[in-house]
């Protein structure tokens, strides 16, 4: 946890203070790959919420965050005036069918409606933000290796989405390997990306490219280094 010294008077925000929550689906995928960098960094607080009958949905990380980070009794929660973050991680699946990822955006969005109004005399930014992949996390993983989307013949070999991109990692995604090349993956992905008249990620785009664009400055001389050393 990031220590940082309340006072009355307001200081000026400190980006070394600033701090990401990073909330996402309780499955293994999402809280390995961020939990690594939590690893190089203390700004980061990863929230992994648990599934419930083997799947968690939008709406369940809405709830939570109402809960946990926003109630005032919610303890280490958000500053706006630090600058931190927000990001909900999630999978297009059937929540986008069902509207629960509609809820979740527009939740964010009157959030940081709300912040905007209550801090009038700070800087404006969004400090609630969806990262979401179309299908799934896993295409996140890709990008690391590939400057190319898949194409629906390959990925309708496998299946499912998850064991196409195993497949097409050699043994499989790692972490603490892969994730020298998050460089590479924000490229790849920013070049591959495109969303629908709703603004929603079209298939094989992912928004985690912005998130990572945010944890990248606390990490990436520890990534140069770590590439640095998988070269030699």
């Amino acid at each position: 946890m990031i220590q940082r010294i309340r006072s009355y008077t307001k200081p000026s925000p400190s980006r070394d203070a600033r701090k990401l929550y990073i909330v996402c689906e309780g499955n293994d995928t999402e809280p390995v790959y961020f939990e690594f960098f939590k690893g190089l960094t203390s700004n980061l607080s990863i929230i992994p919420i648990r599934s419930e009958n083997g799947k968690t949905d939008p709406e369940k990380l809405k709830e939570w965050a109402e809960l946990n980070l926003i109630q005032a009794s919610a303890f280490d929660k958000p500053d706006y005036q630090q600058d931190d973050l927000v990001w909900f991680v999630i999978d297009t699946d059937q929540w986008q069918e069902h509207g629960k990822i509609k809820i979740l955006r527009d939740f964010c969005k009157n959030r940081n409606n709300e912040e905007i109004t209550q801090h009038s005399e700070h800087p404006v930014y969004k400090m609630w933000n969806v990262a979401q992949s179309n299908p799934q996390f896993e295409l996140w993983h890709y990008y690391h290796i590939y400057d190319e989307p898949p194409t629906t013949g390959d990925v309708e070999q496998y299946a499912s989405f998850k064991e196409y991109v195993s497949n097409k990692i050699h043994g499989g995604f790692k972490p603490a390997i892969h994730a020298a090349y998050m460089r590479d993956a924000i490229t790849h992905s920013e070049k591959n990306f495109c969303v629908d008249i709703e603004g929603n990620p079209m298939l094989y785009s992912t928004e985690v490219h912005l998130l990572c664009k945010q944890i990248l400055p606390f990490i990436k001389r520890d990534l140069e280094k770590l590439r640095n050393k998988l070269s030699v």
